[in-house]
């Protein structure tokens, strides 16, 4: 017990508190996103006004929505209920990828976890969008390790597989619930792992229990879409439109901004004019990944000879997630976070195996600890640093979405309308009680959408509604503000902000027009 102690404050508790602390510092001084507050706004709608049919996206962070009906029970503003997520969800991510680095490294000491996921923790000041934004994959990476590494354990362990076999519907079908959390694991993670314990069966080992994790994998893949459509009976729709579709179109149109979008992820393009704790702080991070990447490398070799199939899958994983963001129209860089998530985990399990396979060079994975640690301090007083920057002096972005939220909350209406990006967050920024649902313009015509909403909204009885009109969004699609007006006709009241965009307030539920006419509305 008292060995088991110091590793868990080093895998769990330290790399949270780290993580944790660069959340607090930041939030809630930060711009929010339609993105950022989409799934709980829909909790929001469903405590307000009921719920209709719900659109979610394939990725449908199923396992947050538990959290956010609590959370929202809470009287407390917004944006500190989003806080409160992205806390609790920090501390579980780190619990349970902590917890899988533990399985996947056990005769790892408690420095060995420390350096890794500390570094992991604070990693670019700690202001990535995983872990400060709480719709994001957070909580859904730590579990994806934590799978791993139970899959190693089963594939190492000596009970009797017939006995082992009355799990498999358990197991199968709490995979299946994670594909539905979020399929993006299924298809860069877990279908992978398939292909290699079947790749190891034929041609490392002929261990049954490699066929009955590569089944039970398959059996999750076959029924996942059965569940995305079961789940209509409970009026929730999944939307496939922009889940992970690659193309070879994309890989030949985009490799300059998926460059761009990789150094962004290192904050390369924030060194012009930086202060000298930014770049020492990005340098070193780059550096390390470096190291890192070496180190996955030579972890490949060695697991590959020592026929360990989880931890090679763990080290040669890394480049697909670069190579999803590649093939993946728009180049969402987003998804790179995959990639030192399993860095590092690599540099978990590889540790200890420097430290036993050459003991006379001992220094040299303490050496590596070191540079792993300083650099995490390194990084996390940048982010100390430039959160309380952003506290200080506001961006002219965050002024100007207060004072949209200020403005909209001033009308007294409680349902509007606006483009995606000021959709979510409006609804949810602005307090309980008010709903904003997404018209989009396409070639002349508005027309309404339910990404990431619920038909409620559009539904809801009102007497007045407002709409947020972005003249920089509807007119270069052709949805000028002379020919709206000729459709919905003068706005009782408008109010025009700095950056130009207006609260426009109608005397009558503009909805209605889209409920009569869901295709959607053009000027003649």
């Amino acid at each position: 017990m008292a060995k088991r102690a110091p590793r868990m404050l080093a895998a769990i508790v330290l790399p949270a508190l780290v993580a944790g602390l660069l959340a607090a510092l930041r939030h809630p001084r930060v711009v929010y996103t339609s993105d950022s507050t989409a799934q709980q706004s829909i909790v929001r709608t469903w405590l307000d006004v009921g719920h209709g049919v719900t659109h979610l996206p394939a990725d449908t962070w199923l396992f947050k929505f538990p959290l956010y009906l609590v959370i929202e029970q809470l009287a407390l503003d917004p944006t500190t209920k989003l806080l409160i997520a992205v806390l609790v969800l920090t501390a579980a991510t780190f619990a349970l990828l902590g917890a899988g680095a533990m399985l996947l490294a056990p005769r790892a000491r408690w420095y060995e976890l420390a350096g890794p996921l500390l570094f992991l923790a604070a990693m670019n000041g700690g202001i990535g969008s995983n872990r400060n934004l709480s719709n994001y994959r957070n909580i859904e990476l730590g579990l994806c390790f934590l799978l791993l590494a139970l899959a190693a354990r089963y594939l190492d362990g000596r009970g009797s597989l017939r006995k082992q076999c009355r799990w498999a519907g358990p197991v199968t079908l709490g995979l299946t619930l994670f594909w539905f959390d979020d399929p993006y694991f299924q298809v860069l993670m877990a279908a992978p792992l398939m292909v290699l314990a079947l790749a190891w069966f034929l041609l490392r080992t002929r261990n049954p229990r490699l066929l009955a994790l590569a089944g039970c994998l398959l059996v999750s893949f076959l029924l996942l879409p059965l569940l995305q459509w079961g789940v209509g009976v409970f009026g929730l729709e999944i939307d496939h439109t922009q889940q992970l579709s690659p193309t070879l179109a994309s890989v030949s149109s985009g490799l300059r901004q998926f460059a761009y979008d990789t150094a962004t992820q290192a904050g390369v393009e924030r060194w012009r004019g930086a202060p000298a704790l930014l770049i020492a702080a990005d340098v070193l991070t780059v550096l390390v990944l470096a190291l890192l990447v070496a180190g996955s490398v030579i972890g490949a070799v060695w697991f590959w000879r020592s026929r360990e199939l989880v931890p090679f899958a763990v080290a040669v994983n890394w480049p697909l997630a670069f190579l999803g963001t590649l093939v993946q129209e728009g180049h969402p860089s987003r998804y790179l976070i995959l990639a030192p998530y399993g860095l590092v985990v690599t540099a978990v399990i590889l540790l200890p195996r420097l430290r036993e396979r050459a003991p006379a060079r001992v220094g040299l994975p303490r050496s590596l600890v070191v540079v792993l640690s300083a650099t995490a301090l390194v990084t996390t007083a940048w982010g100390a640093a430039s959160a309380l920057e952003v506290n200080r002096r506001p961006s002219n972005a965050l002024i100007a979405q207060s004072q949209l939220m200020d403005e909209v909350a001033t009308t007294g209406v409680l349902k509007g309308f606006a483009p995606y990006w000021y959709g979510n967050v409006t609804s949810y920024l602005t307090g309980g009680g008010r709903t904003v649902y997404e018209l989009k313009c396409t070639h002349g015509e508005m027309k309404t959408r339910s990404w990431v909403s619920d038909t409620a909204r559009l539904t809801r009885p009102a007497q007045r509604s407002f709409l947020i009109w972005v003249p920089d969004y509807y007119e270069p699609h052709g949805c000028t503000e002379a020919a709206w007006n000729a459709v919905l006709g003068e706005p009782a009241q408008v109010s025009t902000l700095d950056d130009g965009v207006q609260v426009r307030v109608y005397d009558y539920d503009i909805g209605q027009l889209w409920e009569s006419v869901p295709d959607g509305l053009r000027r003649s």
